[in-house]
């Protein structure tokens, strides 16, 4: 079994920002590198945020610069654990989410409220649909099917 590590574990991190042309017209970037954790890899997140459009996009990078062979066996690009998750411009108490499942019928997709896990988490396999009744508005995430090694 792997040792987990977190971003916030690294001695350095440097931020990138610049204004840049996406598919979906200008967007703010920002490039956040995370290094100097000893026999670590390196972790490089890219965000895009559109001026125009409700949209954004993550793509998370790990540069092995240890010399020896690494195993990645996950990442987990959002995990937001604290404080005030997603502001939908509603009350938090009209908060529910549905993740999807390998199997979508095994466990049955069930809407959840956001705040029904307790101590646990919503985890999803390849995409996540956060909505706030109150506000009617919503926040969805999808994985990427790329992946490059």
């Amino acid at each position: 079994m792997g040792t987990g590590f977190n971003a916030s574990d690294y001695p350095r991190h440097e931020v990138e920002h610049s204004q840049a042309q996406g598919y979906l017209g200008n967007a703010t970037e920002w490039q956040v590198t995370y290094s100097g954790l000893s026999g670590q890899p390196d972790l490089t997140y890219h965000l895009r945020a559109y001026s125009n459009e409700p949209f954004g996009d993550i793509e998370v990078t790990v540069r092995n610069t240890t010399g020896k062979t690494i195993h990645v066996e996950s990442i987990r690009s959002v995990d937001a654990n604290e404080g005030a998750i997603i502001d939908l411009g509603g009350p938090v108490i009209e908060d529910r989410v549905l993740s999807d499942s390998f199997s979508e019928d095994r466990p049955a997709i069930t809407i959840h409220n956001f705040a029904d896990t307790g101590k646990q988490m919503h985890r999803a396999v390849g995409s996540q649909l956060i909505y706030n009744r109150g506000a009617m508005r919503a926040g969805f995430l999808e994985r990427s099917p790329r992946t490059s090694f």
